[in-house]
């Protein structure tokens, strides 16, 4: 089947662009679009089991994402410096550890460059935006043009109240007047345009950060032709337990805010518990413990583990859409969850697919036991691209939130509910004005 990016491309009022959840988990409205017959209907998502084929499996991601965005600074200087942790270790011991990171500015984090990060709870990063959501010049260009920042936030067409294309221009790094800083010239060498945004420290200095060390680092190399950094840390303790104290929540491009407290257990499903990603997978940040009760009174739920990378919010390129292939992320579908697929299967029950990490996983492991003639547990890299066409091979319907337009999840979505629907149902979402992405509503596709 042949298709363009633009046959799912959409216009968003960045006014529907969710910034923050719901005041209480599971307060989200619920858009049902049935397959069958494309009919569209509107709830609360504590109606949900009034919409789910009955005596469904749903299977839900149990991905916990990791606080691997480091704030900090360069040892001896003032100036912020911010890294992404690509890939967070899961090692038990401390001690060094070289890991691909994300950063900014990039002309500052040059090998041999040293670094130091304090502890979260330290007022001294208060004047953090969320980079990731910024598109200045001088933004995260490693972030932008690599996990898509930029590219993502431009293909969604996003306007602003007043119907004008939005540009948000604001600065990430501040001057120490407090004025942005300016790095339009991203691969300058000056020492003028660097002390602008890193003074040396000096005694008494109001810009110098006085912050206690958590966690020290130093850049190893910087990839060629590429975004990302090589970072070795020197862990004082186990790797997950020191960036739960030094490390801030990497949040979405589109929400414009730095995380907060509230992020730590809103950007995180109740039911999380395999550490790893670095992005939620936010189907499942609607239910409650006592919602997931009551759903198991009717139905059978199961658990996967895909690690949600940066790529979920990358730009798809030409590369990806002649390959098929997309960023790799680790999966794991075990035994328990297999045989219970199984089972619904042949007892004719709906599979419910609880998010798009969900589903890609399942169908990795359906198209690894089809071409292979093995079976699970399976345990990987899943690079897996579900795009119009698939006919899918174990998800029967779909949870699922608002998604960017041309991204990798809505051709996902596509594949399930073919384009004309799609876009009936985000058309009205946008009427209805329902809230999109992350932090937004909910559809289900039964």
């Amino acid at each position: 089947m042949t298709f363009s990016l633009s046959d799912f491309h959409y216009d968003l009022p960045a006014s529907l662009i969710a910034q923050k959840p719901p005041e209480v988990r599971g307060a989200s409205r619920l858009m049902a679009v049935r397959k069958t017959d494309g009919r569209l209907e509107h709830a609360l998502f504590a109606r949900l089991d009034d919409y789910l084929p009955p005596d469904s499996l749903l299977v839900f991601n149990q991905a916990r994402v990791v606080p691997a965005r480091l704030l900090g600074r360069r040892a001896g200087f003032s100036g912020k410096v911010e890294l992404l942790v690509l890939d967070p270790p899961l090692t038990e011991k401390a001690g060094s550890c070289e890991l691909w990171c994300l950063g900014q500015p990039g002309r500052l984090l040059r090998p041999g460059t040293k670094l130091v990060f304090g502890g979260r709870s330290s007022d001294n990063f208060a004047g953090f935006e969320n980079s990731a959501g910024s598109d200045s010049s001088e933004g995260f260009d490693s972030f932008e043009s690599s996990a898509g920042f930029e590219g993502a936030k431009n293909s969604a067409g996003f306007k602003s109240s007043d119907g004008s294309a939005g540009s948000d221009n604001s600065a990430v790094f501040k001057s120490s007047d407090g004025s942005a800083g300016s790095e339009s010239s991203a691969g300058s060498e000056s020492s003028a345009s660097e002390n602008s945004v890193d003074s040396k420290d000096s005694g008494g200095s109001g810009d110098a950060i006085d912050m206690e060390t958590e966690l020290t680092a130093e850049v190893v190399a910087v990839e060629p032709n590429g975004p990302r950094r090589l970072v070795r840390f020197d862990f004082k303790a186990r790797p997950l337990a020191v960036l739960e104290k030094v490390g801030h929540l990497p949040l979405p491009p589109y929400i414009k805010r730095p995380d907060d407290e509230a992020d730590f257990e809103r950007y995180q499903t109740v039911y999380a518990k395999a550490p790893g990603a670095i992005a939620a997978p936010t189907a499942g940040l609607h239910f409650t413990r006592e919602h997931l009760q009551e759903i198991g009174k009717t139905h059978e739920t199961a658990m996967i583990t895909l690690r949600v990378g940066a790529g979920t919010f990358a730009p798809l390129t030409e590369e990806q859409l002649r390959t098929r292939r997309l960023h790799e992320e680790y999966a794991e579908v075990d035994e328990k969850t297999l045989r219970a697929v199984e089972k619904a299967k042949k007892q004719k029950r709906a599979v419910v697919a609880v998010g798009t990490t969900t589903a890609r996983a399942l169908e990795w492991a359906a198209d690894w036991e089809e071409e292979r003639r093995t079976k699970g547990p399976f345990g990987g890299s899943c690079s897996l691209f579900i795009v119009p066409g698939r006919r899918f091979k174990t998800v029967d319907a779909l949870l699922t939130n608002f998604h960017l337009p041309g991204s990798s999840l809505m051709l996902l979505v596509g594949a399930m509910l073919g384009q004309s629907l799609l876009l009936k149902a985000y058309q009205t979402a946008i009427e209805e004005k329902y809230r999109f992405f992350s932090y937004g509503d909910a559809m289900l596709i039964a």
